[in-house]
Parts: C-alpha cells; sequence; structure tokens
C-alpha cells in the first residue's frame, strides 16, 4: 500500500501541471485564479490573474488593523522552502501600474521550511501520503496587520521565491476590508515596494539560495539559512541597487589605484546660486485617482493612493473646478481708448 502510494504521488507530480504548485488556502483568494507561478514574460504579474476576466470576489476577507492573522496555503511542490513577502495594494482590481507595499518578510522556510537535498514536493517530506491540488500545507504564518494601514477595501499578496526548481515568481492574492485602521495612506505608503524578480524584469533568483531582500521592511523574520542575496541583475524594484556579484556573494574589491596625478589648481569659487523657490508642502486627501485637485487657484495636486501633494501652478494659469486654466487678462486697448478720450477732452477747454 505505501509502495502505490508513493507511485501515485510521483504520477501525481508529474502529469498535474496545477496540482503541482500552491494557493492561499487563508486569507479566502480571488476567485479564478491557479496555482501557477507568473509567467517569465511577467504577463499575468499582479497576482496570475486575468486581467479582463479576473478580481471576482468569491468572499471578503475581514480584518482589523493591529490583528495578527495567520496566513496558510494549499498544494504540494514546496520546492525547499525559499523567501516570501506579504504585501498590500489600495487598488481592489490591481494592474501591472499598482503599488504594493510590504507588511512582512520571510528569509526562508517559506511556504514550508523543507529541509535542503530533497526534492521540495511535499510528497516526499510525508512519506504515504499522496497530497492533492487541496492539500493543506503544514506551516501557517502569522502576519501582524499594521495600524497605519488604510481603512476599507484593499488588496492582500502573497509573493513567493522559491529555493529549487526553475527560476519563478509567485503571487497570489485576496480581498481584504481593513477596519481600525488609518483615515490617510500617508504613513503606508513610506513602506518598501515588494522585491520583483523572474518576469522579465532583468532580475533573477539565485538556485538553491534563500532571497535575501535588500528592502525587507521593518517586520521580518528568518526560517532558513541566508548565503548571501540570492539574486542577481537589475533587482533595484525593492529599493536597493542590484547586487555587484548576484547570488549572493561578496562584492569585488576595487582595482588599487593608480600613481595619482598631481593635483590641479583649486578653481575659483563659484557664485552661490539663488536659492530655489520651496516647494509648497500642503496636500490632501482623495478617493479618485488621477484627479486633478485644487488647493487653491495656485496650487494643485494629482490624487495617487488616496492623497495628493500640492504644488505650484505654471505662470499665468489659475486652478479652478479641477481644471487649469490661463489668467483672464483685461485688454489694454480698451483702456487705451479711454484714456484718449479724456485726454481729448481736456484739450478741447
Amino acid at each position: 500500500m505505501k509502495i502505490n502510494a508513493v507511485i501515485a504521488a510521483a504520477i501525481l507530480a508529474f502529469t498535474s501541471g496545477t496540482s503541482a504548485h500552491l494557493v492561499l488556502s487563508s486569507p479566502t483568494p480571488f476567485t479564478g485564479g491557479n496555482q501557477n507561478p507568473l509567467e517569465e514574460s511577467g504577463a499575468d504579474f499582479p497576482c496570475g490573474i486575468d486581467m479582463a476576466n479576473g478580481y471576482t470576489v468569491g468572499s471578503m476577507n475581514a480584518w482589523e488593523a493591529g490583528s495578527t492573522q495567520e496566513v496558510s496555503f494549499l498544494g504540494t511542490a514546496v520546492h525547499s522552502g525559499g523567501s516570501c513577502q506579504f504585501a498590500f495594494s489600495t487598488d481592489t482590481k490591481p494592474s501591472p501600474s499598482s503599488t504594493w507595499k510590504v507588511i512582512h518578510s520571510v528569509i526562508g522556510g517559506c511556504p514550508m521550511n523543507a529541509p535542503d537535498g530533497v526534492s521540495g514536493n511535499a510528497e516526499t517530506l510525508v512519506p504515504g501520503v499522496v497530497p492533492s491540488a487541496s492539500w493543506p500545507i503544514p506551516d501557517k504564518f502569522p502576519v501582524e496587520i499594521p495600524k497605519d494601514t488604510p481603512n476599507g477595501p484593499l488588496t492582500f499578496a502573497w509573493i513567493w521565491f522559491n529555493k529549487t526548481g526553475n527560476r519563478e515568481m509567485y503571487m497570489k492574492c485576496a480581498p481584504v476590508t481593513i477596519t481600525g485602521g488609518a483615515d490617510s495612506a500617508d504613513a503606508f505608503n513610506a513602506r518598501p515596494e515588494i522585491f520583483k524578480a523572474n518576469i522579465g524584469n532583468g532580475c533573477t533568483t539565485t538556485a538553491s539560495v534563500n532571497v535575501n531582500f535588500p528592502n525587507p521592511g521593518d517586520s521580518q523574520e528568518s526560517r532558513g539559512t541566508i548565503d548571501g542575496d540570492g539574486f542577481t541583475g537589475s533587482c533595484g524594484g525593492s529599493g536597493a541597487a542590484a547586487p555587484a556579484t548576484g547570488g549572493g556573494g561578496a562584492a569585488a574589491p576595487a582595482p588599487p589605484p593608480s600613481d595619482p596625478a598631481p593635483a590641479p589648481a583649486p578653481a575659483p569659487a563659484p557664485a552661490p546660486a539663488a536659492p530655489a523657490p520651496a516647494a509648497p508642502a500642503s496636500g490632501g486627501g482623495c478617493t479618485t485617482d488621477g484627479a486633478l485637485i485644487c488647493f487653491s487657484a495656485t496650487e494643485f495636486g494629482i490624487c495617487n493612493g488616496g492623497s495628493a501633494i500640492a504644488q505650484a501652478v505654471a505662470a499665468g494659469t489659475t486652478c479652478t473646478n479641477g481644471a487649469i486654466a490661463r489668467r483672464s487678462v483685461q485688454p489694454v486697448r480698451r483702456h487705451g481708448k479711454s484714456l484718449l478720450r479724456r485726454h481729448a477732452s481736456h484739450i478741447k477747454a
């Protein structure tokens, strides 16, 4: 019986493309997702959902800011673990241009603390068990929801970079309504962006190395080994430049300097530049992204993520009723004719 179970597991792993991967179990994800990683081209970023037909809310997840929520997964292939991030977007139907703010990062051991040297599939970790697409991954992840998370509907995301197997990026998303949080997204927007790799963006993770996120945020934990950076290429999407060596090695030492040339004579100090006018620090909340907001006749802002930063209008223009137009100028001709008539009557008298 045990031999049959192992054989069945092997058949399942090699014949069922979708059941070999993972989905969110909790929170309840959007309807219409799949267990596959994102496409190598990044065409289905974010969330791996068809942009035109996806983002169907089957069940809304109600979370309170400041609470701790348990995140869990279903599937089979855990690929010896890896590193993952949990994040929010204020967009309820995210697009490739949406921003994702990290609330927690896990270095190694995600979605399961699988030992190195195994195939990474759940059936090798639980002998005699034939997992299926609905097989629960044993490890759970408590994630604290920050108090600065903005109230209202948001999109939650789990992002995973597997340790072994093909170089892939997994991203599964769920609809969430936040209560007890912030009325403004200003503090939340200061959090780092998610790490992105293996989706045609010039950044690639390193096989058999846990990704050590360059900007993990203020909430992080380590569940596995840290052997280096775990990525190479143009990986600046998480707020840090790409590593010099890629894959986690130390940066190459700089070549020794050549014989120094004689120092040139000091150039005369330039005249001090006139101070630039200070940018207005005012701003405010808004509801429609992309909308133009008039703070006054001389200040405007563009709504982005629930807030707009005020800036001065161009010279000769004014901001009124959500639009910028040229200021009206009274014609000089009429005033000139009035002066001529007044001057002529004075001469005749």
